[in-house]
């Protein structure tokens, strides 16, 4: 039972210790209103940085950026044991919203990425 609980948070798969797997959601029970999330970011390597990238067609929409803005991203880096190294919330106001120094990560670990609902990862394998 925990476990569907669990599922049906707004956040899920994302998790972090601040903010859970997000707010259990009814219409996980019910089966109303499912939809698969649209992309809304790349990641992108450069030098030794991973950076979100929002996609051009949401900077394009978003007449928000560079103002405070309720869109939120939600990161964490979870060590090969499960436990998060780090996490964050960055609210929304630029392009590339994240830049992680990879010389400061640990080897091994999951990177996760969750904004708009549109959850990616990349693991650091080593």
């Amino acid at each position: 039972m925990i476990r569907e609980i669990e599922k049906s948070g707004n956040l899920y798969p994302y998790y972090d210790y601040a903010h859970g797997y997000g707010i259990p959601q009814a219409s996980f029970f019910t089966k109303e209103n499912k939809t698969t999330p649209q992309k809304q970011f790349d990641f992108i390597f450069q030098n030794d940085s991973l950076i979100v990238s929002l996609l051009p067609e949401e900077t394009n929409n978003n007449t928000e950026l560079n103002k405070k803005t309720d869109k939120y991203l939600y990161y964490h880096i979870m060590l090969p044991d499960g436990k998060l190294f780090k996490y964050g919330l960055i609210s929304v106001s630029e392009t590339e919203p994240l830049k992680l120094n990879l010389n400061e990560v640990p080897d091994n670990v999951t990177v996760r990425v969750l904004y708009k609902q549109y959850l990616k990862e990349w693991k650091n394998i080593k």
